[in-house]
């Protein structure tokens, strides 16, 4: 028979078996999509913690580099952090050469928080150079005044303690050593 011969070998995919491939690969994705979301939320939160940890090493520098006081103020409104170095602390017995390129041009910096972290339970113990008040203690959810830390000349600071949380369940305990002025995680 000319023409009406079925050919030894199939070539494709039957609409049968491109649907059957469909159905299976939306149940894989299913269930693997949720893992793969848990994952990027915890690397988002351990970028912004990685990022609070930098400004704060990074405001200690410009104290120290600089020679003068920079505040760190945390607004909670804003949900952001914000480092200031004190004209009023810097050196005075420089030449006039190197003062007027005393100030850095980075400062003021912001930290702008994501929508989906915040700081809570700022704590602050006054050091050798504070007035003697603690600013901001407790919860910050009752209270919308900035809160602030200042780093020194030497790399000291009054001792903190705060929380960072993530809208998605991960939170972090930090520490910041008054004499060191490093901060640390808390490991529990």
């Amino acid at each position: 028979m000319l023409g009406l011969e079925t050919p030894k070998y199939r070539y494709g995919f039957t609409l049968i078996e491109m649907l059957v491939l469909i159905i299976i690969m939306a149940i894989v994705s299913s269930l693997l999509i949720p893992r793969f979301q848990g994952a990027w939320q915890h690397t988002q939160f351990r970028w912004e913690k990685e990022s609070v940890i930098s400004f704060f090493a990074d405001a200690r520098r410009t104290a120290t580099s600089y020679g003068g006081d920079v505040v760190v103020i945390y607004y909670p409104q804003q949900n952001r952090l914000e480092a200031n170095l004190d004209p009023s602390s810097l050196p005075t017995d420089l030449p006039s050469a190197m003062l007027s390129h005393n100030q850095p041009a980075e400062i003021p910096r912001t930290l702008m928080l994501g929508d989906a972290f915040q700081i809570t339970n700022w704590n602050t113990i006054p050091g050798i150079y504070s007035t003697g008040a603690a600013t901001g203690n407790g919860a910050l959810s009752s209270n919308n005044n900035p809160y602030q830390i200042v780093f020194h000349a030497d790399g000291s600071s009054d001792d903190l303690g705060f929380t960072f949380l993530s809208q998605y369940g991960y939170q972090s305990q930090f520490e910041l050593n008054g004499i060191t002025g490093h901060l640390s995680e808390i490991k529990r």
